[in-house]
């Protein structure tokens, strides 16, 4: 049976990758699809601290076998995409929502969706920006700003244990190597380029908390 490598990706818990999974499966029916799926991740998020895409990358390269996507946004929507196309030529990469093409046209789209993505930014600044304007009163009540405060530390430890989780497959990756040291695991990591979720490099003690949290 012939293999194909998918990557689902979106931005916020709200989505779900349902239509893109369908998508995908409807074209490649009979094929065993090896699934990598991104969920809260932003299409702003720089590769190196996108731990699922690099290891769909890694898998589709080592199988020989298609990258598949929905779209070319579903990579990401920075200037990253264009390049990773560039140095990828022999890849077969398959963008089903523009499956024919090529790189004159894949460089304007990217630059397409770049744009999309700031504009989403910028109208989410402005709602916020009216929304607090609209209720300055009631975000200044101490309640409700310790409230905000909860809720943002329980997003970011949402966050920081949904990145452990992820990061889980490459060090079993390295640890498969033979390398099974906090120390050599760090090296390991810092020489693939990964980050950590601060986008900083690894050290022992950031790889022991890590694998805390998994």
């Amino acid at each position: 049976m012939n293999k194909i490598v998918a990557l689902v990706r979106v931005s916020t818990d709200k989505q779900d990758v349902a239509n893109q999974r369908f998508a995908i499966q409807n074209k490649y029916k009979g094929h065993e699809i090896l699934w990598f799926e991104e969920e809260g991740i932003s299409g702003a998020t720089k590769f190196r601290n996108r731990p699922v895409l690099l290891d769909a990358i890694r898998t589709a390269k080592r199988l020989k076998c298609p990258f598949v996507v929905f779209s070319s946004s579903r990579i990401g929507r920075t200037y990253e995409v264009g390049q990773f196309l560039e140095d990828n030529q022999s890849m077969k990469i398959d963008m089903l929502d523009t499956p024919n093409l090529d790189q004159e046209l894949a460089g304007f789209k990217i630059a397409m969706d770049r744009m999309e993505r700031l504009q989403i930014s910028r109208r989410t600044k402005a709602a916020l920006a009216r929304i607090k304007a609209e209720n300055v009163k009631k975000l200044g009540n101490p309640t409700n700003l310790q409230q905000a405060g909860e809720n943002g530390r329980k997003k970011q430890i949402m966050n920081a244990d949904r990145f452990a989780n992820d990061m889980l497959c490459i060090v079993n990756g390295i640890k498969a190597s033979g390398i099974n040291t906090l120390r050599g695991i760090a090296q390991a990591l810092n020489k693939r380029g990964v980050k950590t979720w601060n986008e900083k490099t690894w050290h022992p003690s950031t790889v022991r908390n890590l694998l805390g949290r998994v």
